[in-house]
């Protein structure tokens, strides 16, 4: 059995390879627990190998420690999707390239909205000040050239994406408008 002095001695060698090893993670996770794991191997053997404690650099690894493990509870909880809505689990479905995370930060600046009668949402010719995620419902899509009407759904968790089904419908040219879910009229004439 080897002895403690021989373990402590070489408490610096294991602590640089969790070092060495977190910098191979492309996972945050990971990285951080092992680079927290070595910096708290480093602090033992700064505590452990001298006659005398070095303390500034243990109270250092232990900061890298501290940082280190509030950073995995921060990514742990931006990754938890149990907080979510019903009719947010289906928007992040539908908008699968974003972390949850992103997707959260996404939720902070968006506002909810359900609506029975039909709301114009753009006009065509003047820039929208907002993005509009039509969730569910009926669409109706005006333009001078004709009218589309569809409806708008997102998939079930399985295929993961989100389809929009329009059909061209006959129509004298109107103004374009955006209608919104649940809408019962259509636009213009049309």
């Amino acid at each position: 059995m080897p002895s403690t002095d021989f373990l402590v001695q070489n408490l610096v060698h294991v602590a640089a390879i969790f070092t060495l090893v977190c910098f191979m993670f492309r996972d945050q996770i990971k990285l951080r627990l092992f680079a927290a794991l070595g910096d708290a191997l480093l602090s033992a053997y700064y505590y452990l190998a001298f006659a005398e404690p070095l303390w500034n650099p243990m109270y250092w690894s232990i900061a890298n420690v501290v940082i280190n493990i509030g950073m995995i509870v921060i990514l742990l909880r931006e990754h938890r999707m149990s907080l979510l809505s019903d009719n947010e689990m289906t928007l992040f479905r539908c908008l699968e390239t974003l972390t949850p995370g992103q997707f959260r930060k996404l939720l902070k600046l968006a506002t909810w909205h359900e609506v029975e009668e039909p709301v114009q949402l753009t006009t065509e010719g003047e820039p929208p000040d907002k993005i509009f995620y039509v969730l569910d419902g009926k669409v109706n899509i005006g333009s001078r050239g004709g009218c589309w009407s569809g409806s708008r759904s997102c998939s079930s968790a399985k295929s993961h994406f989100c389809a929009t089904r329009l059909r061209p419908r006959r129509s004298p040219p109107q103004p374009r408008r955006f209608m919104s879910p649940g809408s019962k009229a259509s636009c213009g004439r049309c």
